[in-house]
């Protein structure tokens, strides 16, 4: 049985979040991380500085690894000059590329990141119109995994809504898109659940407002897995939300975001239990999400298209009929 986890983080995301040390997971911590969690395929994100720990990580477990290089992640102390690209190291031999057989792509980290723009830097970046980023998807071969961190915030200027990825998506048709998160980081969406009796008592509507708010980035994200052929959805920070909203759609799996989790006290297996309650993980999707070529993903995925028109034009059918025969009547 596949159990995969695509969302762990290698080596370099150490030092302080949300008031705790973070430490430095090693090769070895996250072969037994795997081992304990019984994980057969998962998607792993690292720093170019420590491929070598990748390929280390590969010889200690038998979990399929799909290893992802972060660019311009949340460990960088020093800004990336805009007009700079990263240097990649293409082989377009086979899935293999990125600095090794382990690398199957790039993450991008908005809200993350640092850019300098002239004189200024800045955080975060618009995935749909930032230059660097069209820059280094014009790079990438076929196949290759394009990772991207999604925040769950309604504010107009959110430049990491799941749906500014449908832009890409759409012109890099033979990329693969991971929504991380699916739109909702952290505990965030439990945080702003309603209540009713305020609700009622006319009080608490910035907490409905922003609970609201959550859901619809939430099912913007994944009905842009369920429409595009190349993009998946990372499920990783589960909450009720989202494991009730996951139940009419198939194509997203579980993440546990180690070791960022274990400030929530939330393992892979914790995570499992929460969508357990709701629905089954289609493992099974991301694993040929993964090794799927993506002409093949469109094939595919266009027949469920054409399901779906099929069962709406014969719903409309029906419909006219039943309103046929109460004109008769």
């Amino acid at each position: 049985m596949n159990r995969f986890d695509i969302h762990v983080n290698l080596r370099a995301f150490a030092g302080s979040r949300r008031g705790k040390q973070q430490r430095d997971v090693t090769p070895e911590d996250m072969a037994q991380y795997f081992e304990t969690h019984s994980i057969t395929h998962s998607l792993v994100l690292y720093n170019r500085d420590d491929y070598k720990d990748l390929e280390k990580l590969s010889t200690l477990t038998s979990t399929k690894i799909y290893g992802v290089q972060c660019l311009f992640g949340p460990t960088q102390e020093d800004p990336t000059d805009i007009d700079t690209i990263p240097e990649l190291d293409v082989n377009v031999e086979g899935r293999s590329f990125l600095s090794g057989g382990h690398c199957y792509g790039v993450k991008f980290a908005s809200e993350r990141g640092w850019w300098k723009r002239g004189d200024e830097v800045q955080s975060g970046m618009c995935y749909h119109k930032d230059k660097i980023v069209r820059k280094v998807l014009d790079q990438l071969p076929k196949n290759a995994i394009v990772s991207m961190h999604t925040q769950g915030t309604s504010k107009p200027d959110n430049t990491s809504r799941p749906m500014m990825l449908t832009v890409l998506a759409t012109k890099y048709t033979h990329l693969k898109f991971i929504i991380n998160h699916t739109g909702d980081y952290g505990p965030s969406a439990t945080i702003a659940k309603p209540s009713v009796k305020r609700i009622l008592n006319g009080e608490g509507m910035s907490n409905l407002l922003r609970h609201v708010s959550h859901r619809m980035i939430i099912r913007g994200g994944l009905e842009a897995t369920q429409w595009y052929h190349n993009i998946f959805g990372d499920m990783s920070c589960c909450t009720p939300i989202k494991a009730a909203l996951a139940r009419d759609y198939d194509q997203w799996c579980a993440g546990s975001d180690y070791p960022f989790s274990e400030n929530f006290d939330i393992n892979y297996t914790n995570e499992r239990k929460m969508f357990d309650k709701y629905t089954d993980i289609p493992d099974d999707n991301a694993v040929h999400f993964f090794e799927t070529d993506v002409d093949q993903l469109m094939t595919e995925r266009l027949e469920w298209h054409q399901g779906y028109f099929d069962e709406l034009k014969e719903f409309r059918n029906d419909r006219k009929e039943q309103q046929s025969l109460s004109k008769e009547r």
